[in-house]
């Protein structure tokens, strides 16, 4: 076995070890043939008539419709959270009903922390390049209210913590007058 040396341009020293002439050419065999058959198997995927269909209707099947679709009932779902959570705020006195919606809230809070944006105004975005949040802030600015900062995540946040400051009240008030025996009852 002999032992090669040679020097490139960054003055290396490179040891490969020689075998004899037929091994050699038995290695140097099989890389041509491994980069022969992952070279044709390449060509056989794209090759595929499936694929060619495939590539060949897919602009044509892709409709915009089954995206507004998603992205409408991602916005039905975001919109029911919102009113259900308003409507328990506001009628309800069951402190367990107002403790869910504090937990609630504070999901939606770490989610906006975690992504810098609610995962459903991200959902929306994403399938009607529109969302509730570019609505309200185009609004606003019509309006002459303007937010000092960009980060739409700090907006969201700023909301949420009012809506939770208002629940955590309410349910301190609530505590307060059952400590003291006052019952409001709601008809």
């Amino acid at each position: 076995m002999k032992v090669e040396r040679s020097i490139d341009e960054t003055s290396s020293i490179d040891e490969t070890p020689i075998v004899d002439e037929k091994e050699a050419d038995i290695q140097e065999e099989k890389h041509t043939n491994k980069d022969c058959c992952s070279f044709s198997l390449q060509e056989v995927v794209k090759k595929n008539i499936i694929r060619q269909v495939n590539n060949y209707i897919q602009p044509y099947i892709h409709l915009r419709v089954f995206d507004i679709a998603i992205g409408m009932y991602y916005s039905f779902i975001h919109v029911l959270i919102i009113v259900l959570s308003g409507i328990i705020l506001l009628f309800s006195n069951n402190l367990i009903y107002l403790a869910c919606l504090l937990v609630i809230i504070s999901f939606d809070a770490f989610s906006i922390v975690m992504l810098h944006d609610c995962p459903l105004t991200q959902l929306e975005q994403k399938y009607l390049n529109l969302s509730g949040r570019k609505k309200r802030t185009q609004k606003f600015i019509n309006a002459g209210i303007m937010y000092e900062c960009l980060h739409e995540y700090e907006h969201q946040i700023e909301l949420l913590v009012n809506v939770w400051s208002m629940i955590a009240s309410k349910m301190l008030i609530l505590m307060c007058l059952k400590m003291f025996n006052i019952n409001i009852n709601i008809y």
